[in-house]
């Protein structure tokens, strides 16, 4: 045996023990422990290590300060939920064992007990006891074997304890099968695993229901004593009895996949099948006029059914067994003539004038989608792909969908070859189009590209594409023609003459700019430098002239979201094309009076008009201050007290500064004198003048050079 600390310790504990006379254990101050040291013997040992309490106490094992395990004493006549007489003795325990709460498992209740801060199940029996039972709050499981009768022992999996009724019940038993997790490993792989099996207690705690299949992914419950979620059952050996004479039979039902009882249908007789059109390998045909047999063409064929409704009626629920679709029809042509993969004739019986509706096809598709997964299932009424993959061959045309009204007598009121309509009458639509072109250009090349192309003749009455209703356009329109909005007088109320377009015009602050590259997909602004107003600022001055849109929400082909809708603010340009008119007949009009009054100006002898001159005359500018316009230009401008006005002779001679106001009633004479080449400025004093707009002239010589000046309020 060793002799190191580990001996120290030992014998200070035996004879510890040996002094106390068998008491239940014993406390040495200093044992601390050490490196290799260890409580047990080595390796040389040859007798029994026993870890005994001679006292009817239990034995409990630490770590940390916490008890992890304990080991029960000799516990008889016991109670646990009520049962009573119960023999607990000798039964060992991990886990918690919550001694603060009174309903917790104090001691274990079965020969292993794993305990995860647990209550006291109510679904725990005194059977209970040769197996594992775990406690995680109010639930249990077990596992083990149960006595039964004439000396039988049955293995059992017990598992409790919320009722159907309870918050949170049923419980249910699981069988789940994970493997490791990575790619490839399908559902098991998951952190939840394949769930392959589920028992599921029904309401009454009187019956279970079983489910087989992807439970996982399923996220339901069985409805069925055996429900199949999904794969096949197969029976591999049937009965040898001999063939039932019964008209008795249990059947799938097609629509939820139910075995149910139903009788063979009786009548009918022997000569209802399909009959052979000539002998040997040969046609067959059934419900036709002349059928030798029956049934007669008044009778109806039904497939997947037996109540058909149509001549031919296909119905195929996946609950019967997965497939593609109920009908597929493939022709492969010998390349000669014309060839059809179906053909749908609807025409009135003879003696029959019209139909008074008819569909040549009629298609419905019914609730398309995932429960709370959107954006990740598409729905076609019809779809129609034409395809070629043979470089050598050449079309005139490939044709998706190729619509033909074609009318050949009557009275038509709409003739529409391809018609498309979006009716929502309920639920939540981001978008709805009643037709919807896309051109996509995955490989190969395309000389030009149309999501919608529509043609016409250029006569009158005859357009390639009719809109009733707003137009949106995101990139840019090309007309080869004319674009006329219409102006009927016919149309218009309360027309007047538009006055002081001057004004308005005056207001508007055209920019330079460029669009942003960080704009929602879809909505394909154009590049390079552009021109006009901004949206906001125009709205201040003609709010009839901005309008409110949005760009709708974008999807990617998976039908994910990727852009949220975006409101934003638009310009209507051509409106302003009135005001631009209104307003150069007002300056050609201002002009003319300018003008007028710039010769009476000049023939005034007396200059009674004139403002006096600052003394010593002008100011004289440096000869290199050339910002601004070259010849006039006013700063500030806008202005609410004074400006100053500074000007550039490129000769001398006799020179005038002349301002009037917009309507031309008030006219003066700011500066006169007879100045050399340079550059000049005058400090211009308008506190006694109005708000509003005027014109100050530069006249050298006779020769006139206008600006605009704008008094605004303080």
């Amino acid at each position: 045996m060793r002799t190191k600390n580990w001996m120290r310790h030992l014998s200070w504990g035996v004879l510890g023990l040996v002094a106390q006379h068998g008491f239940s254990q014993a406390t040495q101050d200093d044992n601390l422990g050490g490196v290799g040291s260890f409580l047990g013997w080595n390796a040389g040992a040859n007798q029994i290590l026993e870890v005994k309490n001679e006292a009817n106490k239990r034995i409990e094992f630490y770590t940390n300060a916490a008890r992890r395990m304990m080991l029960s004493p000799t516990l008889t006549n016991q109670t646990v939920n009520g049962f009573s007489g119960l023999d607990l003795s000798g039964f060992l325990g991990i886990g918690n064992f919550n001694p603060n709460v009174s309903n917790a498992p104090h001691e274990p209740y079965a020969l292993l007990h794993l305990d995860d801060w647990g209550l006291t199940p109510g679904g725990y029996r005194p059977w209970m006891r040769a197996g594992t039972l775990i406690t995680k709050g109010s639930d249990m499981a077990f596992f083990g074997m149960r006595s039964g009768y004439a000396g039988a022992t049955h293995t059992v999996v017990a598992w409790c304890d919320n009722s159907p009724a309870d918050i949170g019940g049923p419980d249910l038993l699981k069988f789940i099968f994970s493997s490791r997790t990575g790619s490839g490993t399908g559902v098991a792989g998951t952190t939840d695993g394949l769930e392959a099996a589920r028992f599921l207690p029904l309401a009454g705690g009187n019956a279970t229901n079983f489910g087989l299949g992807d439970w996982t992914t399923a996220a339901t419950n069985p409805t069925e004593r055996l429900d199949v979620l999904d794969g096949r059952v197969r029976i591999r050996q049937l009965p040898t009895d001999p063939v039932s004479t019964s008209l008795e039979a249990v059947v799938v039902n097609t629509t939820t996949g139910v075995l149910e009882h139903r009788p063979f249908p009786t009548g009918g007789g022997a000569d209802c099948k399909w009959t052979l059109l000539g002998s040997g390998n040969t046609n067959i045909a059934t419900a036709y006029s002349g059928n030798p047999g029956c049934p007669q063409a008044d009778r109806k064929v039904g497939i997947g059914t037996g109540w058909p409704v149509y001549k031919l009626d296909v119905r195929q629920s996946e609950v019967n067994g997965a497939m593609p679709g109920a009908v597929n029809v493939e022709f492969v042509s010998d390349g000669i003539g014309q060839s059809n993969g179906l053909v749908v004739d609807l025409r009135p019986a003879s003696g029959v004038n019209a139909l008074p509706v008819g569909y040549g096809v009629f298609s419905t598709v019914v609730d398309v989608g995932q429960a709370e997964t959107p954006g990740y299932t598409d729905g076609y009424a019809v779809i129609s792909r034409m395809t070629g993959s043979n470089p050598l061959n050449h079309a005139r045309r490939h044709r998706g969908v190729w619509g033909d009204a074609a009318t050949n007598g009557g009275m038509v009121t709409e003739a529409v070859g391809v018609y498309g309509s979006s009716n929502i009458t309920g639920g939540a639509v981001t978008n709805a189009y009643g037709v919807y072109g896309e051109s996509h250009l995955s490989a190969g090349t395309a000389t030009y590209r149309y999501g919608v192309y529509g043609k016409s003749p250029t006569t009158a009455n005859s357009w390639a594409g009719m809109f009733a209703g707003n137009v949106t356009i995101t990139g840019n329109g090309f007309v080869n023609g004319s674009v006329a909005i219409t102006s009927d007088a016919q149309f218009k109320t309360g027309v007047e003459d538009m006055n002081n377009a001057t004004e308005v015009l005056a207001a508007l602050r055209p920019k330079r700019y460029t669009f942003t590259s960080n704009t929602p997909p879809g909505m394909y602004l154009p590049e390079g430098r552009q021109y006009g107003v901004l949206a906001q600022e125009l709205e201040s001055v003609l709010p009839e002239l901005v309008l409110q849109t949005t760009h709708p929400a974008q999807y990617d082909t998976a039908g994910v979201r990727i852009s949220e809708a975006l409101a934003y603010k638009a310009v209507n340009y051509i409106g302003l094309i009135p005001i631009l008119i209104a307003g150069f007949n007002e300056q050609e009009a201002k002009i003319a009076e300018l003008q007028h009054q710039l010769a009476a100006c000049c023939a005034n002898p007396d200059r009674s008009l004139q403002q006096p001159t600052p003394a010593g005359g002008p100011t004289v500018l440096p000869v290199d201050d050339t910002t601004g316009d070259d010849k006039l230009r006013i700063q500030p401008n806008p202005f609410n007290e004074g400006t100053t006005v500074f000007y550039t002779l490129d000769r001398g001679g006799r020179t005038q500064l002349l301002a009037n106001s917009s309507d031309g009633r008030d006219l003066r004479v700011l500066q006169e004198a007879h100045l050399e080449v340079g550059s000049y400025q005058y400090h211009w004093n308008t506190a006694s003048l109005a708000p509003g707009m005027y014109y100050v002239t530069l006249l050298l010589d006779g020769q006139p050079v206008v600006k605009k000046a704008v008094k605004v309020d303080r």
